[in-house]
């Protein structure tokens, strides 16, 4: 019975943990895309 909570656990910590995981993915993807066309703008002339 132990082991079943143990596995729940573990379960939830990696699912936690992908959570977090993608979501700190999503905001990193999400800010420079904004300020990307202004990038590519700057490395035209260039």
């Amino acid at each position: 019975m132990t082991y079943l909570i143990v596995a729940y656990v573990f379960a939830v910590a990696v699912l936690a943990g992908f959570l977090g995981w993608s979501l700190r993915r999503l905001r990193e993807l999400e800010g420079p895309s904004s300020s990307e066309p202004s990038a590519l703008s700057s490395r035209e002339p260039s």
